[in-house]
């Protein structure tokens, strides 16, 4: 009775778990602060050379989105790009 070949799973690691591993790290190296973890984001892009997108949140009015029945129960922040952004 022959066992089946399982090293080539055991071998191979779960992408999302690495993807969470690298976003845990870059979370702990920024102490778990959002704002300088972009900021970091943003000078490794300059780096790279690569194009460095801001947006600018825009409050939006809950009538306008939705209707008078859903309005009391959310609001709705949007994000517009800027106006000078390369399209």
């Amino acid at each position: 009775m022959s066992t089946p070949n399982t090293s080539s799973a055991e071998d191979a690691t779960d992408p999302i778990a690495e993807i969470h591993e690298i976003r845990r790290r870059m979370a702990e190296d920024a102490n778990f602060d959002p704002h300088e973890m972009g900021r970091r984001l943003r000078e490794q892009q300059k780096r790279d050379g690569r194009p460095v997108y801001r947006t600018e949140r825009v409050l939006v009015p809950v009538e306008t989105v939705c209707s008078a029945d859903e309005a009391e129960l959310s609001c709705v922040v949007r994000e517009e790009p800027p106006a000078n952004a390369p399209v």
